[in-house]
Order: structure tokens, then C-alpha cells, then sequence
């Protein structure tokens, strides 16, 4: 049996797998190929980045990103990068 929040949940989903696309769009492929949108909280898009190296490039880009991304998704604000398994 779906609740209420089943609909709230797949509008998440729904947001997140669009994050990613517009994420790839304007992320460098390479960087984009090693790297993926976890979550967007408050404003801030959450990345997970595949190492260390990745990691340090996309947060270098991430004012620009942040703001390409915004252009396209206004809840976007800012781009917090982690790397994975951390």
C-alpha cells in the first residue's frame, strides 16, 4: 500500500534523475563520467566524486558549475563535492 509520501518521494526521484542530466550537461564529460548528483538539500547540490582528483577539479568549478546549474534548476545554490565512500 502507497502512502501520501510514496508521490512526494517519486517527485524527488523524478527531481534528482533531471539534476543529473543538467549535471552532465554542463559538467565536463570526464569529470562527469567520474562524478554524480546524490542529493539537493537547502539549497546545495550534493556530488559524489569516483577520487581525490576528480574531487579537487569539479570543487575548482564548483562556483561556475553552481551557477550554470541555477540557470537551469533554481533551487540550486551551491555545489558541495564529496568523495565517495566518505
Amino acid at each position: 500500500r502507497q502512502g501520501p509520501e510514496s508521490g512526494s518521494l517519486a517527485r524527488q526521484a523524478a527531481h534528482l534523475m533531471n539534476l543529473q542530466r543538467i549535471y552532465a550537461g554542463v559538467v565536463p564529460a570526464p569529470l562527469a563520467a567520474a562524478s554524480q548528483v546524490a542529493s539537493l538539500r537547502d539549497g546545495i547540490l550534493h556530488v559524489t566524486a569516483m577520487n581525490g582528483a576528480v574531487a579537487a577539479k569539479l570543487r575548482q568549478m564548483a562556483p561556475t558549475l553552481a551557477a550554470r546549474i541555477h540557470e537551469r534548476d533554481q533551487q540550486v545554490n551551491q555545489i558541495h563535492v564529496a568523495v565517495q565512500g566518505n
